[in-house]
């Protein structure tokens, strides 16, 4: 039984994981300028302007692929790498 209900959590968590990842892969192609102004702030370099797009691609992609992984592992590595 208590199995069951970890599986349960895990799925839970995968699918909130993957809703919050294709909102904010959303907001690069919304609002590009916030994701830059972050990028800037946490980690002190500036991409330009191509790369919000090429992210925000990435993360809708990854955030459907998170709910129903075949390796989750893998799949929250990836998405853990890309947050």
């Amino acid at each position: 039984m208590p199995e069951q209900h970890q599986a349960i959590s895990f799925l839970v968590l995968r699918v909130t994981l993957g809703m919050f990842m294709l909102h904010r892969g959303l907001e690069k192609f919304v609002l590009p300028g916030t994701t830059l102004a972050n990028f800037r702030g946490f980690h002190g370099f500036d991409f330009g302007g191509f790369v919000p797009p090429v992210i925000g691609a990435l993360q809708p992609a990854l955030s459907l692929a998170l709910p129903v992984a075949h390796k989750p592992r893998i799949t929250c590595g990836v998405f853990l790498r890309c947050t």
